[in-house]
């Protein structure tokens, strides 16, 4: 999506929340026909109407409805996009953020990556069961070191390194005492 398709869409959003194209302006510090005229272009670019427009008001279409519930995560996302590629463009390819789920040792790794790549430096942060993947979606980690279950697998590239087996420690008189297998969700109930 181009710039220009992201200052339309904010235009769309911000007349969508108002219904009143003066308002809208107002809100954008632009001129009322100019907003009209983006708002027309986006229509024409889309092959759809997103307001229907009257002499009683301004009233969102299906399809405008339907663009409002997806507009707020599009822009989201490019913003997401932008933060990213900007803090990649500012660290020059000279900085690795790393995050790593607590009892894993990720040391000798930054390590060696400093050692094959002088001048790269290797930023290790700590992070969480939620974390570990929303710090890599979000830019704020080029990697991380987790652990599964991961909630959601789309959109990353996931490398086994090595498995582990996980025990739970619970009384003798425990509900879940005995069985062979405990899953995370049981511990939670």
């Amino acid at each position: 999506m181009s710039d220009l398709d992201l200052r339309r869409l904010r235009y769309f959003l911000i007349l969508a929340e108002e219904l009143n194209y003066g308002r809208a302006a107002e809100v954008l510090h632009m001129a009322q026909p100019a907003l009209s005229r983006a708002i027309t272009a986006l229509e024409r670019d889309l092959g759809v109407t997103l307001f229907n427009r009257s002499k009683s008001g301004t009233r969102l279409t299906p399809a405008g409805e339907l663009l409002r519930g997806e507009a707020r995560q599009l822009l989201l996302a490019a913003e997401v996009v932008l933060q990213r590629r900007m803090r990649r463009a500012a660290r020059e390819g000279q900085e690795l953020t790393i995050a790593f789920m607590p009892g894993l040792i990720v040391t000798p790794v930054a390590r060696q990556l400093e050692e094959k790549w002088p001048g790269l430096r290797v930023q290790l942060t700590r992070t969480s069961w939620t974390g570990q993947t929303a710090g890599v979606r979000d830019g704020r980690f080029d990697a991380c070191f987790a652990r599964r279950p991961i909630d959601d697998e789309r959109g990353l590239n996931i490398v086994p390194l090595y498995g582990e087996t996980f025990v739970a420690a619970i009384s003798g008189d425990h509900l879940l005492a005995g069985r062979d297998q405990v899953l995370l969700s049981d511990l939670v109930r």
